[in-house]
C-alpha cells in the first residue's frame, strides 16, 4: 500500500485513490511529520491500519459522510453535488507527540467550488462517526 503513496512536505499522500464520493476521485494525505523541516519518515502502521479499515468499508464511510453533510448544512443532494470539490481523507498527526491521532482518528474533507479555504470537515475515531463541521 505505501508503495503508491508519494512523499509531501508532511507526509505522504495520494492523489488518484480509486475511492470515490459523489463521483469525485478521493484523495488520501497521510502526515507523518509536523514541521516540513524534519526528516522524512514512513508512514506509521497504525496509519496503515486506519487506511485498511477506511478502504474495507469505503462504501458505508461515503453514505455516512454524504448524510452527514446533508443534514449539517441543509442542502439537497443535487446541491452538493453543484458545490462540492477536492474530497480527501486526511490522517494527521498529534502536535504534541508527533504521533499518530489515537483511536485510529481520521477526517474526510470535502471542498467548495466557490471557495478555496472553506469545507466541510467529517471526523471519525476508525469506524464510530464523531462530528460535522464546516469551515478553513
Amino acid at each position: 500500500m505505501k508503495e503508491q503513496f508519494t512523499k509531501t512536505d508532511y507526509g505522504w499522500e495520494l492523489e488518484r485513490s480509486q475511492l470515490l464520493f459523489m463521483g469525485k476521485q478521493v484523495a488520501i494525505d497521510v502526515d507523518t511529520k509536523i514541521d516540513a523541516k524534519a526528516p522524512d519518515q514512513d508512514i506509521f502502521d497504525g496509519q496503515i491500519a486506519t487506511l485498511r479499515i477506511i478502504l474495507a468499508q469505503w462504501e458505508v464511510f461515503a453514505v455516512k459522510i454524504e448524510k452527514e453533510i446533508l443534514a449539517y448544512e441543509g442542502i439537497s443532494e443535487t446541491e452538493l453535488r453543484r458545490v462540492a470539490n477536492l474530497p480527501r481523507i486526511y490522517l494527521s498527526l498529534d502536535d504534541i507527540t508527533h504521533q499518530p491521532l489515537e483511536n485510529q482518528q481520521w477526517s474526510f474533507t470535502l471542498g467548495v467550488n466557490e471557495s478555496e479555504d472553506f469545507g466541510w470537515h467529517v471526523e471519525f475515531k476508525g469506524e464510530k462517526y464523531l462530528e460535522t463541521w464546516a469551515g478553513g
